[in-house]
C-alpha cells in the first residue's frame, strides 16, 4: 500500500486545512470534520417540503439547458429522507 500526502493531492489550503482539522478553520465550520459529527450536523438538518422542491426544479432546468439527461435519482432531493 501506497501513502500519498494530501498535499499531493489536493493544491487548495482552504481544503487542506479543513482535512487537517486547522483551528483557523472554526469560524467556516465550527464542529469538526469527523464522519461522527457530520452524521450529527444531517440529523440536525431539516429542509422544508417547498425548498426541496425548488433545488429540484433547478437542478433539472440546468441539466436541460446542458442537453443532458435529467438524473433519474434527482427526485429523490424531494424526499425528507
Amino acid at each position: 500500500m501506497i501513502n500519498i500526502s494530501l498535499e499531493n493531492i489536493y493544491s487548495s489550503k482552504f481544503l487542506l486545512d479543513f482535512i487537517s482539522h486547522k483551528s483557523t478553520m472554526s469560524g467556516f465550520h465550527p464542529i469538526s470534520n469527523t464522519i461522527g459529527n457530520f452524521k450529527k450536523e444531517i440529523d440536525q438538518k431539516f429542509f422544508s417540503s417547498a425548498k426541496r422542491n425548488v433545488l429540484t426544479q433547478v437542478v433539472s432546468k440546468q441539466y436541460l439547458n446542458t442537453g443532458l439527461a435529467v438524473p433519474k435519482n434527482l427526485i429523490k432531493l424531494t424526499k425528507s429522507n
